[in-house]
């Protein structure tokens, strides 16, 4: 996430991106973690591409089911230009 703004699309796309690699790295399918937190796997898939902001209660599930702290979601990178994370904007 480069730039000087994080925008709340930018938040969703990385916070899905986070849930795709940590289902990826559990050997999990799509349909497979749909089933265990209760969704349609369209649903996942959504929230996967960022298509789609998830609840707090689906990423308490996620997180449950890919056994990884909420935190994990929310690590964003550091912005290459400055030496400390970007200021949040969610306009």
């Amino acid at each position: 996430m480069s730039g000087s703004r994080i925008t709340a699309e930018k938040i969703d796309q990385w916070v899905g991106s986070r849930i795709r690699v940590k289902r990826q790295r559990m050997r999990l399918g799509v349909s497979e973690l749909a089933e265990a937190v209760g969704v349609a796997p369209q649903m996942i898939k959504d929230y996967e591409d960022g298509a789609l902001r998830v609840s707090a209660a689906h990423l308490v599930a996620i997180a449950k089911v890919l056994q990884a702290p909420l935190g994990d979601f929310f690590a964003f990178p550091l912005d290459s230009r400055c030496s400390r994370r970007p200021q949040a904007s969610l306009n």
